[in-house]
């Protein structure tokens, strides 16, 4: 455990994830702290910030500090702040999307750079959100599969959102209006971070991964 920059951080895994204590989100942060998080979440991938009470202005606020925010199109988005999701899932409301390995936002040309969540409500069993490393799972690959997909691009759409819009003459207007909005884009399926030059895999549902001449269909999974 060491202190940096005012707060306190300990590693919760061998391969990536890091919890933070001793600092107030609730307030402005100055230039020196946002970099030191910046750096933090570029070397440890996920940060854990505890103790926090947080208002979505807060969330906001804190979110801004590391880039503009992005509004999910397909989301149940806050009436009042559309770039906040609200998540209530219980007895009768259970996840659907989010139950599974995925990237955010992959379908745009230029996806978020990060998310962030905030429980209000958490159970006391289950409900876990769980994380994988994507670099970890590139480092653990062997050197030929490596190779092997370096170059490769994975075609990303928005197909498993396609079952909110009705088969109604209004739901396939407003399918044919996001389609052209948001066509399906290919993202190389090994990035290089441009900060830390660390390579991991591009995390997605399903994809397709185009050759040169050949077209696959694969999805990549990693365990927690």
């Amino acid at each position: 455990m060491s202190d940096k920059n005012k707060y306190t951080i300990r590693k919760l895994s061998p391969y990536f994830c890091a919890e933070i204590r001793g600092i107030d989100l609730n307030g402005p942060l100055d230039d020196e702290m946002v970099k030191a998080i910046q750096s933090d979440l570029e070397a440890h991938e996920v940060l854990v910030f505890l103790e926090q009470d947080l208002t979505s202005e807060d969330l906001m606020r804190l979110g801004r500090y590391f880039g503009p925010l992005t509004v999910h199109p397909f989301a149940e988005n806050s009436e009042k702040n559309p770039e906040l999701i609200v998540f209530d899932y219980k007895d009768g409301n259970p996840p659907v999307l989010t139950d599974r390995w995925h990237s955010d936002e992959t379908y745009k040309l230029c996806p978020p750079m990060a998310t962030m969540l905030y429980s209000r409500i958490v159970p006391e069993i289950g409900g876990d959100t769980c994380f994988s490393s994507m670099t970890t799972a590139y480092d653990f690959l062997s050197t030929k599969t490596q190779d092997f997909i370096r170059g490769l691009e994975a075609v990303h759409d928005f197909a498993s959102y396609k079952y909110l819009f009705p088969d109604t003459e209004k739901g396939r207007q407003l399918l044919q209006r996001k389609e052209l909005e948001y066509p399906p884009i290919a993202h190389p399926v090994v990035r290089i971070h441009p900060s830390t030059t660390s390579v991991k895999i591009a995390k997605s549902m399903y994809y397709q991964i185009r050759d040169k001449l050949r077209t696959y269909m694969t999805s990549i999974c990693c365990m927690k």
